[in-house]
């Protein structure tokens, strides 16, 4: 079973980049999923007829939302964020914006002086 905030959060980098993308530059946007949750939510949201999964000439695969999905305009970042993590869970000293899913550099005590 998918986990629907795994969905939820392959929509919001859908609305993010507003047409047919790449499947790692959605992976690139949900940096707190795990390849296969990304892959699965994918799979889930093709079934129940929301995205279309595609390759293209070089083997890669697409992703595109059939509804036509408007990409996010304005945010004002105020509602959720979440530190970006490496790998090995380290922070990186930036913030992900889970409504729009933009980065951003966090300040640190010293910058802000």
């Amino acid at each position: 079973m998918v986990n629907s905030a795994s969905i939820r959060h392959v929509r919001g980098a859908l609305k993010h980049l507003g047409k047919a993308c790449p499947l790692e530059k959605i992976r690139a946007l949900c940096p707190d999923l795990t390849e296969n949750q990304v892959f699965l939510a994918i799979d889930e949201m093709s079934r129940s007829g929301q995205v279309r999964l595609t390759r293209d000439g070089k083997g890669a695969y697409l992703v595109e939302s059939k509804h036509g999905v408007a990409r996010i305009r304005s945010c004002r970042h105020a509602r959720l964020i979440s530190d970006v993590l490496t790998d090995t869970g380290e922070k990186t000293g930036q913030v992900l914006c889970l409504e729009c899913f933009a980065r951003f550099s966090v300040p640190s005590c010293t910058q802000m002086h």
